[in-house]
């Protein structure tokens, strides 16, 4: 019987062939896992009579040879590089201890071995060599001073297209009979490559009112979080159309960071169609950033708005209404003798001389202290 010397537990019944004087026993044990790699020791046992006898051999250790760690998820930014890393045994190992065979010369006896890669294609559902694939290039393959065998790949400028291609390594053992070593094939599980972007860039109100406070929210994906900067252009922030409030406050949940920056509006940029906001994420040297952008447009606050008019001293009269929602209506009527072009109100009818506007928003407007300019859709008016 075969034994496992950690807890003297039988393994299983070998195979036993005789030639009448001497009986040899024979384990194969198949499907290895580094679990397996223990002592073990065989136990001849002789019944005679009544009485019964038993001798065992002195411990042997299986050392299996298995890829030790590779990377699962290489998190990359588009145009640069993913990184992958397959590591396996690279020496034979003697004892539990971890100590190596030693050859003559008192070396350690390196495990003869060669490294493939292999890229997944979703059109086949297979494994091809990724020799067919220029963008993927084998860096390096060497042997650690604590015998690892590491071999380095890299996948060059990764679009958003590669998002969630699958690579994976091979390492074939080379059996080495006179150090008792029989190798074999080990096939690592799935490495995949993740694009580490920035996802989105939001405003809590793309349009808010002068003296609006807003919330600018960046969510980004990576491996961990990145550097988040926020600018208006020139890698700065427009001071004189923004107050700082806080931020950037960044959150983690697992491979997606969220970073919030808050920002007072001061004036009205809707005359210049808004504002662009960037949003950059600096995933650290080598490693690249990406950017997204957003446009917040901010509206003149029309309960500010100062009226005046040229008509106040010949009849002509203006009568506003809050409406309560940042809306501001505002009846304009001229005085009933128009004796001079300047009093009659402009519209698309020449003898109407009252008529009603609402400032919104959407409505853009020029003013000084002693004039009043709108422009709407359809009219002008003075």
């Amino acid at each position: 019987t075969f034994h496992r010397a950690s807890d003297d537990s039988v393994v299983e019944t070998p195979t036993i062939t005789s030639d009448g004087t001497v009986g040899t026993a024979t384990l194969e044990i198949t499907a290895n896992t580094a679990s397996q790699a223990t002592n073990y020791y065989c136990k001849a046992t002789w019944t005679v009579g009544s009485g019964q006898g038993s001798v065992s051999s002195d411990p042997i250790y299986l050392s299996v040879l298995d890829i030790t760690s590779i990377t699962s998820t290489s998190w990359a930014v588009p145009s640069q590089l993913a990184r992958f890393e397959c590591s396996s045994n690279g020496i034979l190992i003697m004892n539990s201890n971890g100590d190596a065979y030693l050859d003559t010369n008192g070396d350690r006896v390196t495990a003869g071995a060669t490294v493939t890669w292999e890229v997944y294609n979703t059109g086949t559902n297979t494994w091809d060599s990724t020799d067919t694939d220029s963008k993927f290039d084998v860096s390096s393959l060497y042997v650690t001073a604590d015998g690892v065998r590491v071999s380095k790949a890299v996948y060059i400028q990764p679009t958003q297209s590669d998002d969630g291609k699958q690579f994976r390594c091979n390492v074939n053992y080379v059996t080495d009979v006179p150090n008792n070593f029989y190798g074999g094939i080990v096939t690592s599980g799935a490495m995949t490559i993740s694009i580490a972007r920035v996802e989105s860039l939001t405003a809590s109100d793309a349009n808010p009112i002068a003296g609006d406070t807003i919330t600018l929210t960046c969510v980004a994906t990576g491996e961990s979080a990145p550097t988040f900067s926020f600018t208006t252009g020139n890698k700065i922030f427009d001071t004189s159309s923004y107050d700082f409030v806080s931020g950037p406050t960044v959150t983690t949940s697992g491979s997606t960071h969220t970073a919030e920056y808050v920002i007072k509006t001061i004036v009205a940029n809707n005359l210049r169609n808004g504002q662009t906001i960037t949003c950059e994420a600096d995933y650290g040297i080598g490693n690249g950033k990406s950017t997204a952008e957003t446009t917040v447009t901010t509206y003149y606050n029309c309960a500010n708005v100062e009226v005046d008019s040229f008509n106040t001293y010949e009849g002509a009269t203006i009568t506003e209404t809050d409406l309560g929602d940042g809306s501001l209506r505002q009846t304009i009527t001229c005085p009933a003798d128009t004796t001079y072009e300047k009093y009659s109100l402009q519209t698309a009818v020449s003898d109407v001389h009252s008529d009603t506007i609402t400032c919104t928003k959407e409505n853009r407007k020029i003013f000084s202290k002693r004039k009043l300019f709108w422009l709407s859709k359809s009219r002008a008016f003075y």
